[in-house]
């Protein structure tokens, strides 16, 4: 997304609801006014909930409710009806003070407190915000009682939100009102206030396209669209027979929609699609939707988003060549997964795309390696090599030919290695000259195969009796799986300088004991231990991993105990431990809920 928001300054977007800026406050206090919220330029289909909201708002009689949630699902337009009822006249009149808050995920209960009561009491911002918690829960509570209130809390996340604010909304009768929008259900369950849950209903195709229309004639040719629940088929019928409305589009993201089946969905979307010849920004992420024979036709795109989560199939006439004709592209996304290019071998050219700064999901299996050394500008790069050495040692051939390059200002590598056979014509020592060409800034690196030790990739050093890492290494995560190590790893990637997530999934290793040294890992900051069939004993010794706050354990079936040294680890904010045998559970906690033996270790963990 913050792509995305980079983009609407480029094309002259400007946000219209001011409930965005609240996770974007830099430690300032943004000065909130009484019926300032912005009026929805355009509202479509909630006009009778407004109504029946208002009623409930300005109801004094012993049955009204002092609290109204509206809940639903993101996109939904839970924010647009809150504001709507905000700027009622029959709300304006009613209430003595309005104060609108925005929660979202970053929330402080202080600055929560402190921003309502500035909208409610502005002549005492000063003392506000010299105020404790204490003090700030104290003000609220006689404010509410003096003063009748319209307090909006909007997007609450998580009930603990609520948790932290509820002392200052104590249940029961208030003269003052309370409105909270969530994306959750359950949030408003858990307020218990003897509230009244409101769900508006989703706008239906016809509604939303009108909507789209009109945004289309009020902001002229510069529209972002966000699609969410649509029928079977509507999208791509309602975007065919509407496209002149939209002919100067140049920012469209259809995201995480799966509903185009049958080949006429397909055809009728993409003939729409490759009218759109004014596009800049284009995204399917998440969708099923068909674009390669009609974004040949998209000759200013600069941005292509193709990152889909299935696999996607290439028809046999289409041009091996069709991304090359996007000369202006600076950011691709390809597809996660595997295109499939039916009838034919050859791959996906690239050549001709100089300008690319951002090359993400790059596939050995059906993208052309050799046309690497043309992407002199590229300043990040994510490459998969499938199934061969002899790949691999082409991949990092190119590499080195365009870090060469004057141009060349690579600011992140990631290379994930699929069943390469490493132990073959020299794998092992390419793989090391990756890991070591400094100027490559290799970031990530994920192997699934079989490695015969670690040490071999990840070169160190001894400096008198201590190993020493090599400084030019500045990977930041590290994937395996499959590896089947018999000696410990963990000596050899302990050392690491730059190492912040470890992720070691099936069979990485197969030996018995392992052990973390005091001055090991000492920028990671998330572990993943899963599926070590052998693993009987792991000894962390203290000063060891200083700043791990995610560790997973899961499926080590022979592993007797959590290690003594996890009682060291203070800044351990999140444990995780699944399907591990009873004895070892015993020893954290009995089935009576007793403390066990070893509870001791993570007791400083929030549960």
């Amino acid at each position: 997304m913050s792509l995305l928001f980079n983009l609407f300054s480029d094309y002259n977007i400007i946000p219209t609801s001011e409930s965005t800026f609240s996770n974007r406050e830099s430690g300032k206090l943004k000065r909130f006014h009484s019926f300032t919220t912005p009026e929805p330029e355009l509202f479509v289909g909630f006009h009778e909930d407004v109504e029946c909201l208002v009623r409930h708002l300005v109801d004094e009689t012993r049955d009204s409710y002092p609290l109204i949630s509206i809940c639903g699902m993101g996109g939904l337009g839970k924010t647009t009806l809150a504001q709507k009822i905000y700027n009622h006249s029959a709300i304006k009149t009613h209430f003595a003070g309005l104060a609108w808050v925005s929660i979202s995920r970053k929330w402080q209960t202080d600055r929560v407190l402190q921003r309502i009561l500035i909208c409610l009491v502005p002549e005492n911002k000063e003392s506000i915000l010299n105020m404790d918690s204490n003090k700030l829960v104290e003000y609220m509570l006689h404010i509410k009682e003096r003063k009748k209130c319209l307090i909006v809390l909007d997007d609450i996340w998580s009930t603990d939100a609520w948790d932290a604010l509820k002392a200052a909304f104590p249940a029961g009768k208030s003269i003052s009102k309370l409105m909270l929008t969530s994306r959750n259900v359950e949030v408003a369950k858990h307020v218990n206030l003897n509230g009244f849950i409101h769900k508006p209903e989703c706008l239906n195709p016809e509604q939303s396209w009108e909507l789209l229309k009109l945004k289309a004639l009020h902001t002229g040719n510069c529209l972002v669209l966000f699609f969410g629940v649509f029928g079977p088929r509507s999208l791509p019928r309602a975007l065919g027979s509407h496209v002149a409305n939209f002919r100067f589009l140049k920012v469209f993201s259809v995201e995480k929609y799966t509903n185009f089946s049958g080949a006429f969905s397909h055809i009728n979307f993409g003939r729409a699609l490759g009218s759109l010849v004014y596009l800049r920004y284009l995204s399917v992420r998440g969708s099923n939707l068909l674009v390669f024979p009609s974004m040949q036709k998209l000759v200013l795109l600069q941005t292509l988003n193709l990152d889909t989560f299935e696999g996607m199939y290439v028809l046999p006439w289409l041009s091996r060549d069709v991304l090359v004709k996007l000369d202006c592209l600076r950011h691709l996304y390809l597809p996660i997964f595997k295109v499939n290019v039916l009838g034919r071998k050859s791959n996906f050219r690239f050549n001709g795309l100089s300008k690319l700064e951002t090359l993400e999901n790059f596939d050995s299996s059906w993208c052309e390696i050799k046309d690497l050394r043309e992407l002199i500008n590229l300043r990040k790069l994510t490459v998969t090599v499938r199934g061969s050495c002899n790949i691999l040692e082409e991949m990092m051939k190119n590499l080195v030919e365009i870090a060469s390059s004057p141009s060349f200002c690579l600011r992140y590598l990631g290379v994930c290695v699929l069943y390469c056979h490493l132990r073959l014509k020299n794998g092992l020592t390419i793989l090391k000259q990756l890991v070591c060409a400094e100027k490559l800034n290799l970031r990530h690196l994920r192997i699934h195969g079989r490695i015969p030790e670690v040490g071999l990739i990840f070169p160190v050093r001894y400096v008198g009796d201590n190993y020493a890492h090599v400084s030019t290494i500045h990977i930041t995560s590290l994937n395996l799986s499959r590896s089947y190590l018999e000696e410990d790893p963990m000596p050899i990637l302990e050392m690491l300088p730059m190492l912040g997530d470890l992720f070691m999934f099936t069979d990485t290793f197969v030996g018995r004991k392992m052990m973390c040294s005091a001055t090991g890992f000492p920028k990671l900051t998330n572990l993943c231990l899963y599926e070590f069939p052998n693993l009987e004993k792991w000894r962390v010794e203290k000063g060891s991993m200083p700043i791990l706050s995610y560790l997973l354990i899961e499926s080590c079936n022979k592993l007797k105990e959590l290690p003594k040294g996890l009682v060291f680890l203070n800044s351990l904010q999140v444990l995780r431990i699944y399907q591990m045998p009873q004895d070892f559970n015993d020893r954290l906690t009995r089935n009576d809920g007793d403390e066990g033996p070893d509870f001791h270790k993570i007791s400083h963990v929030d549960p």
